[in-house]
Protein backbone atom coordinates (compact mmCIF):
# COMPACT_ATOMS: atom_id res chain seq x y z
CA UNK A 1 0.00 0.00 0.00
CA UNK A 2 2.86 2.17 0.45
CA UNK A 3 3.73 1.97 -2.92
CA UNK A 4 0.71 3.06 -4.41
CA UNK A 5 0.44 6.20 -1.79
CA UNK A 6 3.92 7.58 -2.70
CA UNK A 7 2.98 7.23 -6.34
CA UNK A 8 5.78 4.80 -7.20
CA UNK A 9 2.66 2.19 -9.08
CA UNK A 10 1.79 3.71 -12.22
CA UNK A 11 -1.00 0.68 -12.81
CA UNK A 12 -4.25 0.10 -11.83
CA UNK A 13 -4.13 -1.93 -8.44
CA UNK A 14 -6.87 -3.57 -6.56
CA UNK A 15 -6.85 -4.65 -3.32
CA UNK A 16 -8.20 -8.05 -1.72
CA UNK A 17 -7.88 -8.50 1.54
CA UNK A 18 -10.25 -10.60 3.61
CA UNK A 19 -10.70 -7.52 6.13
CA UNK A 20 -14.19 -5.91 5.42
CA UNK A 21 -13.69 -2.73 7.85
CA UNK A 22 -14.42 0.56 7.03
CA UNK A 23 -10.85 1.80 7.82
CA UNK A 24 -9.21 -1.13 5.92
CA UNK A 25 -11.14 0.06 2.69
CA UNK A 26 -11.02 3.92 3.44
CA UNK A 27 -7.16 3.41 3.47
CA UNK A 28 -7.14 1.17 0.46
CA UNK A 29 -8.98 4.36 -1.36
CA UNK A 30 -7.17 7.00 0.34
CA UNK A 31 -3.33 5.31 -0.96
CA UNK A 32 -5.04 5.04 -4.93
CA UNK A 33 -6.54 1.58 -4.96
CA UNK A 34 -8.84 1.59 -7.64
CA UNK A 35 -10.96 -0.71 -5.90
CA UNK A 36 -11.30 -2.76 -2.74
CA UNK A 37 -12.77 -6.94 -3.27
CA UNK A 38 -13.15 -8.86 0.24
CA UNK A 39 -12.77 -12.84 0.69
CA UNK A 40 -14.30 -14.85 -0.23
CA UNK A 41 -14.31 -13.43 -3.85
CA UNK A 42 -17.46 -12.86 -5.54
CA UNK A 43 -16.73 -13.90 -9.06
CA UNK A 44 -19.10 -11.28 -10.50
CA UNK A 45 -17.89 -8.30 -8.72
CA UNK A 46 -14.43 -9.74 -9.53
CA UNK A 47 -14.87 -9.76 -13.23
CA UNK A 48 -16.44 -6.48 -13.21
CA UNK A 49 -13.16 -5.05 -11.48
CA UNK A 50 -11.28 -6.90 -14.25
CA UNK A 51 -13.23 -5.44 -17.08
CA UNK A 52 -13.14 -1.83 -15.63
CA UNK A 53 -9.76 -2.25 -15.64
CA UNK A 54 -9.46 -3.32 -18.70
CA UNK A 55 -11.51 -0.65 -19.81
CA UNK A 56 -9.14 1.81 -18.46
CA UNK A 57 -6.47 0.81 -20.14
CA UNK A 58 -7.62 0.82 -23.10
CA UNK A 59 -9.05 4.84 -22.97
CA UNK A 60 -4.81 4.95 -21.84
CA UNK A 61 -4.38 5.33 -18.10
CA UNK A 62 -2.19 8.36 -17.09
CA UNK A 63 -3.50 10.31 -19.89
CA UNK A 64 -6.30 12.99 -17.52
CA UNK A 65 -8.26 9.64 -16.87
CA UNK A 66 -10.04 9.14 -13.95
CA UNK A 67 -9.69 5.58 -12.33
CA UNK A 68 -13.23 3.51 -12.64
CA UNK A 69 -14.83 3.59 -9.48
Amino acid sequence: MQIVRRGHCSRLSCAISANAMPHDIENCSAAGFFRYLTKSINVIEFMDTLNKALEFAERGMGKGSRAPR
